[in-house]
Protein backbone atom coordinates (compact mmCIF):
# COMPACT_ATOMS: atom_id res chain seq x y z
CA UNK A 1 0.00 0.00 0.00
CA UNK A 2 1.61 3.18 -0.87
CA UNK A 3 1.69 6.07 1.26
CA UNK A 4 -1.01 7.89 0.03
CA UNK A 5 -3.14 5.35 0.76
CA UNK A 6 -1.86 5.11 3.93
CA UNK A 7 -2.65 8.94 4.91
CA UNK A 8 -6.13 8.47 3.48
CA UNK A 9 -7.32 5.36 5.48
CA UNK A 10 -5.66 7.62 8.31
CA UNK A 11 -8.20 10.47 7.83
CA UNK A 12 -11.15 8.56 8.06
CA UNK A 13 -10.03 6.76 10.93
CA UNK A 14 -9.81 10.26 12.36
CA UNK A 15 -12.99 10.86 11.08
CA UNK A 16 -14.73 7.91 12.83
CA UNK A 17 -13.23 8.58 15.84
CA UNK A 18 -14.23 12.46 16.01
CA UNK A 19 -17.64 11.92 14.47
CA UNK A 20 -18.43 8.39 16.46
CA UNK A 21 -16.47 7.95 19.51
CA UNK A 22 -17.52 9.17 22.72
CA UNK A 23 -15.99 11.55 25.35
CA UNK A 24 -14.81 9.02 27.69
CA UNK A 25 -13.02 7.10 25.03
CA UNK A 26 -11.62 9.28 21.97
CA UNK A 27 -9.02 10.64 23.26
CA UNK A 28 -7.90 7.03 24.91
CA UNK A 29 -8.08 6.25 21.57
CA UNK A 30 -6.34 9.04 20.06
CA UNK A 31 -3.27 8.15 22.72
CA UNK A 32 -3.43 4.73 21.59
CA UNK A 33 -3.10 5.71 18.12
CA UNK A 34 -0.16 8.55 18.92
CA UNK A 35 1.63 5.34 20.26
CA UNK A 36 1.14 2.40 17.73
CA UNK A 37 -0.49 4.06 14.77
CA UNK A 38 2.83 3.45 12.51
CA UNK A 39 1.96 -0.36 13.05
CA UNK A 40 -1.89 0.09 13.19
CA UNK A 41 -2.09 1.63 9.83
CA UNK A 42 0.74 -0.68 8.26
CA UNK A 43 0.11 -4.07 9.95
CA UNK A 44 -1.48 -6.77 7.66
CA UNK A 45 -4.46 -8.82 8.26
CA UNK A 46 -2.83 -12.50 7.52
CA UNK A 47 0.62 -13.64 6.16
CA UNK A 48 -1.45 -15.42 3.18
CA UNK A 49 -2.21 -13.93 0.10
CA UNK A 50 -5.18 -16.31 -0.48
CA UNK A 51 -6.85 -15.19 2.84
CA UNK A 52 -6.52 -11.90 2.26
CA UNK A 53 -5.20 -8.79 3.47
CA UNK A 54 -1.53 -9.96 3.28
CA UNK A 55 -0.09 -6.33 1.93
CA UNK A 56 1.12 -3.67 4.26
CA UNK A 57 -2.04 -1.92 5.89
CA UNK A 58 -4.23 -4.56 4.77
CA UNK A 59 -5.26 -4.43 8.80
CA UNK A 60 -6.62 -0.94 8.22
CA UNK A 61 -8.37 -1.90 5.09
CA UNK A 62 -10.29 -4.79 6.47
CA UNK A 63 -11.41 -3.15 9.57
CA UNK A 64 -12.85 -0.14 7.54
CA UNK A 65 -14.60 -2.22 5.13
CA UNK A 66 -15.81 -4.27 8.31
CA UNK A 67 -17.44 -0.81 9.77
CA UNK A 68 -19.26 -0.04 6.63
CA UNK A 69 -21.17 -3.53 7.06
CA UNK A 70 -21.77 -3.21 10.52
CA UNK A 71 -23.22 0.13 10.10
CA UNK A 72 -25.48 -1.24 7.54
CA UNK A 73 -26.33 -4.62 8.92
CA UNK A 74 -26.89 -2.18 12.21
CA UNK A 75 -29.83 -0.25 10.04
CA UNK A 76 -31.09 -3.22 8.09
CA UNK A 77 -31.64 -5.52 10.81
CA UNK A 78 -32.65 -2.74 13.16
CA UNK A 79 -30.84 -3.58 16.07
CA UNK A 80 -30.28 0.04 17.62
CA UNK A 81 -26.61 -1.09 18.48
CA UNK A 82 -24.72 2.44 19.23
CA UNK A 83 -22.68 3.38 16.52
CA UNK A 84 -19.74 4.22 18.97
CA UNK A 85 -19.62 0.44 19.33
CA UNK A 86 -19.62 -0.64 16.16
CA UNK A 87 -16.86 1.59 15.09
CA UNK A 88 -14.92 0.76 17.93
CA UNK A 89 -15.18 -3.40 17.54
CA UNK A 90 -15.16 -2.61 13.63
CA UNK A 91 -11.95 -0.89 14.07
CA UNK A 92 -9.94 -2.66 16.42
CA UNK A 93 -11.26 -6.13 16.63
CA UNK A 94 -8.37 -7.59 15.43
CA UNK A 95 -5.71 -4.81 16.95
CA UNK A 96 -3.73 -7.70 18.18
CA UNK A 97 -2.65 -8.37 14.78
CA UNK A 98 -0.10 -5.27 15.10
CA UNK A 99 1.86 -7.19 17.45
CA UNK A 100 2.86 -5.30 20.95
CA UNK A 101 4.47 -1.74 20.90
CA UNK A 102 7.30 -1.91 18.43
CA UNK A 103 7.22 -5.89 17.89
CA UNK A 104 5.15 -6.83 14.73
CA UNK A 105 3.65 -9.78 14.33
CA UNK A 106 3.49 -10.13 10.50
CA UNK A 107 7.19 -10.01 9.55
CA UNK A 108 8.04 -9.38 5.77
CA UNK A 109 8.67 -12.99 4.03
CA UNK A 110 12.50 -13.57 3.15
CA UNK A 111 12.19 -16.58 0.90
CA UNK A 112 11.49 -15.86 -2.45
CA UNK A 113 9.95 -19.17 -2.66
CA UNK A 114 7.23 -18.68 -0.14
CA UNK A 115 6.46 -15.40 -2.25
CA UNK A 116 5.72 -17.46 -5.02
CA UNK A 117 3.50 -19.83 -2.93
CA UNK A 118 1.66 -16.39 -1.84
CA UNK A 119 3.00 -16.43 1.80
CA UNK A 120 3.91 -12.40 2.31
CA UNK A 121 4.54 -12.25 6.12
CA UNK A 122 6.32 -15.45 8.73
CA UNK A 123 4.92 -14.50 12.41
CA UNK A 124 7.10 -13.39 14.49
CA UNK A 125 8.11 -16.31 16.89
CA UNK A 126 8.42 -13.55 19.89
CA UNK A 127 4.79 -13.05 19.84
CA UNK A 128 3.39 -16.58 19.10
CA UNK A 129 2.14 -17.24 23.18
CA UNK A 130 -0.54 -14.98 23.06
CA UNK A 131 -4.13 -15.20 20.45
CA UNK A 132 -4.53 -12.24 18.40
CA UNK A 133 -8.58 -11.86 20.09
CA UNK A 134 -6.06 -12.01 23.87
CA UNK A 135 -3.74 -9.34 22.23
CA UNK A 136 -6.65 -7.41 21.25
CA UNK A 137 -8.08 -7.49 24.79
CA UNK A 138 -4.72 -6.56 26.06
CA UNK A 139 -4.02 -3.62 24.35
CA UNK A 140 -6.94 -2.51 24.33
CA UNK A 141 -6.84 -2.14 28.30
CA UNK A 142 -3.14 -0.92 28.25
CA UNK A 143 -4.26 2.05 26.60
CA UNK A 144 -7.43 2.08 29.20
CA UNK A 145 -9.64 2.02 26.19
CA UNK A 146 -13.07 0.82 28.14
CA UNK A 147 -15.12 -1.98 26.75
CA UNK A 148 -18.70 -2.79 27.86
CA UNK A 149 -19.64 -6.45 28.32
CA UNK A 150 -21.28 -6.57 24.76
CA UNK A 151 -18.28 -4.86 23.13
CA UNK A 152 -15.84 -7.56 25.13
CA UNK A 153 -18.02 -10.51 23.88
CA UNK A 154 -17.64 -9.13 20.29
CA UNK A 155 -14.01 -9.00 20.14
CA UNK A 156 -13.74 -12.31 21.76
CA UNK A 157 -16.33 -13.67 19.24
CA UNK A 158 -15.23 -11.79 15.88
CA UNK A 159 -13.97 -15.40 14.30
CA UNK A 160 -17.82 -16.88 15.35
CA UNK A 161 -18.07 -20.56 15.70
CA UNK A 162 -15.30 -20.94 13.47
CA UNK A 163 -12.84 -20.61 16.43
CA UNK A 164 -12.64 -23.65 19.32
CA UNK A 165 -11.97 -20.72 21.48
CA UNK A 166 -15.29 -19.35 21.40
CA UNK A 167 -17.14 -23.00 22.48
CA UNK A 168 -18.33 -21.06 25.50
CA UNK A 169 -20.61 -18.50 24.15
CA UNK A 170 -21.84 -20.52 20.67
CA UNK A 171 -25.99 -19.92 20.50
CA UNK A 172 -24.97 -17.18 23.25
CA UNK A 173 -23.88 -14.11 21.13
CA UNK A 174 -24.85 -10.72 22.04
CA UNK A 175 -26.26 -8.76 18.72
CA UNK A 176 -22.60 -6.96 18.50
CA UNK A 177 -20.59 -9.97 18.33
CA UNK A 178 -22.95 -11.58 15.43
CA UNK A 179 -23.04 -8.32 13.65
CA UNK A 180 -19.40 -8.19 13.99
CA UNK A 181 -18.89 -11.59 12.94
CA UNK A 182 -21.40 -11.39 9.45
CA UNK A 183 -19.32 -8.37 9.03
CA UNK A 184 -15.95 -9.91 9.58
CA UNK A 185 -16.96 -12.73 7.29
CA UNK A 186 -18.24 -11.07 4.69
CA UNK A 187 -15.71 -8.52 4.14
CA UNK A 188 -12.84 -11.86 4.19
CA UNK A 189 -14.79 -13.62 1.56
CA UNK A 190 -14.98 -10.49 -0.48
CA UNK A 191 -11.32 -10.11 -0.36
CA UNK A 192 -10.85 -13.30 -1.81
CA UNK A 193 -12.67 -13.30 -4.78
Amino acid sequence: MDQQTVLQNTEKITKIIDTYMDDARRQAVLDMLEDIGDQYFTAPTSTRKDVGGAFNGGLVTQSLRVCYHLHNLNNLMDCNIPESSLMLVGLFHQLGRIGLKGCDLYLPQESDWHKTKGIMYTVNEDLKGMTVRDRTLFLLQEYNIPLNPLEYQAILCWEGQYSDENKATRYRENPLALLLHWAYIWTATQEKK
